[in-house]
């Protein structure tokens, strides 16, 4: 059976990657399938490849591979809490 091919503008249709510098550095270095060259400017890739692709990233926790920064909360910001430590040391006392 001959295996269906997607092409760059399929996957960005699917909302997989929204361009090919991210598209290079996934097959670079997140594993992403470097696909199948057809003509000097053309790429296309096995779909279930790509499926296989997103569903090891899904049991990862990351759907799309990238390194996606991890959400402000309480415990790993410091923005806006300074202590009254942080403001002696700078200078600012506030209590005398």
């Amino acid at each position: 059976m001959t295996p269906t091919l997607i092409r760059f503008s399929d996957l960005k249709k699917r909302g997989i990657v929204g361009n090919w510098p991210t598209l290079l550095r996934w097959i670079e270095t997140e594993g992403f399938p470097p696909g199948i060259q057809l003509g000097p400017n053309s790429r296309a890739w096995p779909e279930a490849e790509v499926a296989e692709w997103l569903n090891d990233k899904r049991i990862d926790g990351n759907k799309t591979g990238s390194k996606r920064r991890q959400p402000l909360t309480a415990h790993n910001s410091n923005r806006g809490n300074l202590s009254n430590a942080d403001t002696t040391a700078r200078g600012s006392n506030p209590q005398g």
